[in-house]
């Protein structure tokens, strides 16, 4: 099932979990990601050849996110296009948080995981000087 919020039109591929897919841009995914980067460098079938169906969805690439579950696919993605989704300087929801934070490592979004470890010394610092 499409995403109703994560399905751009202009998208140019689309990310598959077990519940949703999502149509998103893999140049802020690239850009943001060196995984993505990574992944999206590796080369594709010469034009002509024929493609596997498994590989594409309605002729756009296909990323079957595979053990990720839909809800930190989604809170991942809302990161990377909403900012707002989390807000380091208000109190966020904790599986929210643990969510991003997992997937911002596991796919290297340098940035995003950044703010969540800042916010998270800002939260609990390491010094007892700083807890007050």
């Amino acid at each position: 099932i499409p995403h109703a919020t994560l399905w751009f039109e202009d998208g140019n591929i689309v990310l598959s979990t077990n519940v949703h897919f999502y149509c998103v841009h893999k140049g802020i995914l690239a850009k943001q990601s060196s995984v993505f980067n990574d992944m999206f460098h590796i080369p594709q079938p010469v034009e002509g050849q024929p493609k596997s169906n498994e590989d594409s969805w309605n002729g756009l690439p296909l990323v079957n996110m595979i053990g990720d579950r839909d809800e930190d696919v989604y809170n991942l993605l809302m990161a990377v296009y909403d900012r707002k989704h989390y807000t380091v300087y208000e109190t966020v929801d904790f599986d929210v948080f643990s969510s991003i934070v997992i997937m911002s490592s596991k796919y290297n979004f340098r940035d995003i995981r950044s703010e969540l470890v800042k916010h998270l010394k800002r939260v609990f610092p390491d010094n007892l000087a700083d807890f007050d």
